[in-house]
């Protein structure tokens, strides 16, 4: 008949320096994950999207998208649907590798 025996060895304990636990490494691995292509095209996007230039070229065709200056709800959607487009033209260009 087998007998059931159990070793016990000493576990060694890991540091969690070695294993990427430290809130220190989990940050730089979060940082080195950018994307550094798209957030820069993607910032310098959004600056002409949300200024005036964009405000009187674009906004100021549609009717009811300016009141004065300001973009009203209308104008805000539009901003916001061009910088997701723009988000998916960006990712797509640097995927094809052409960025």
């Amino acid at each position: 008949m087998s007998e059931d025996i159990e070793t016990f060895t000493k576990s060694k304990k890991k540091s969690h320096l070695k294993n990427g636990d430290d809130f220190p490494s989990m940050l730089t691995d979060m940082i080195c994950g950018v994307n550094w292509k798209i957030a820069i095209f993607l910032y310098i996007l959004m600056i002409f999207i949300f200024s005036d230039s964009y405000i009187e070229l674009i906004l100021t065709n549609t009717t009811g998208a300016v009141e004065g200056d300001c973009p009203t709800t209308k104008g805000t959607l539009i901003q916001i649907s061009s910088v997701v487009l723009g988000y998916i033209i960006l990712d797509l260009l640097v995927k094809g590798k052409f960025l």
